[in-house]
């Protein structure tokens, strides 16, 4: 199993609710800085083939080398699946 921890302030973290009441399902959002995503976090699981030649995907792109502010509006972020997650707001 691997662990990572991301620093997250507490502003952009938020826990949502299933509305159907699953509790085996639960899903937390939250915003990190590209330079505090964990080293090692595993990125090749994308199920469909991703075409990086259109001019959104290279608009997306600059904007992640370029570090310009705006990265988090561009795209719809990375989905990842914890086994469990454990928020400490200290």
């Amino acid at each position: 199993m691997i662990t990572k921890t991301f620093k997250v302030k507490p502003s952009t973290f938020r826990k949502l609710d299933d509305p159907f009441e699953n509790e085996k399902s639960k899903k937390y959002v939250f915003y990190v800085k590209v330079d505090d995503v964990p080293e090692g976090v595993p990125m090749a699981t994308n199920p469909r083939e991703q075409k990086l030649t259109s001019a959104v995907a290279k608009a997306i792109e600059e904007s992640l080398i370029s570090n310009d502010g705006y990265f988090h509006l561009k795209n719809r972020g990375i989905v990842i699946s914890a086994a469990k997650v454990k928020y400490d707001n200290r």
